[in-house]
């Protein structure tokens, strides 16, 4: 969902039958730079100028983050190992029994500070918590 004019709210849903181990996975290009912030789980890519990116969980204690590698192709359709490049990305990983839900708040930015923010999930009444999800997003000292 997008917030005009800020940022996008991502809702993933993995559904199946048992207990598993679930990842949301995060591309970026070779150069990015990602940083993570180890209170809230979030990162942010780290341009030294022009646009960032800001990827703040929900519920960072409900999962783990780290950053993981990738190859990325340099050229379309290559097929030789020479056609790709290691790249950096990041992983959100949680365990237990299906359905898991990855909700994730994106916040583009520029310069390269990232700004305060928190996302933090709020109770839902009278709904059905697997149709309906609710947070307050604080960013710098305005909170939506």
């Amino acid at each position: 969902m997008f917030v005009k004019p800020e940022y996008w709210i991502v809702q993933d849903e993995v559904s199946g039958e048992g207990s598993h181990t679930y990842d949301q996975q995060w591309h970026f290009a070779v150069n990015a730079g990602i940083a993570k912030d180890p209170v809230t789980q979030s990162f942010h890519t780290g341009y030294s100028t022009g646009g960032n990116l800001l990827i703040v969980p929900a519920n960072p204690s409900a999962l783990a983050s780290k950053s993981t590698e990738f190859y990325l192709a340099t050229k379309r359709m290559a097929a030789d190992p020479q056609g790709e490049v290691l790249a950096k990305g990041w992983r959100f990983t949680k365990s237990g029994p299906a359905p898991q839900t990855f909700e994730v708040v994106l916040y583009p930015y520029s310069g390269p500070a990232a700004p305060p923010m928190s996302v933090t999930p709020v109770a839902v009444v009278d709904a059905d918590p697997r149709e309906v999800a609710a947070l307050a997003v604080k960013i710098r000292d305005l909170i939506d």
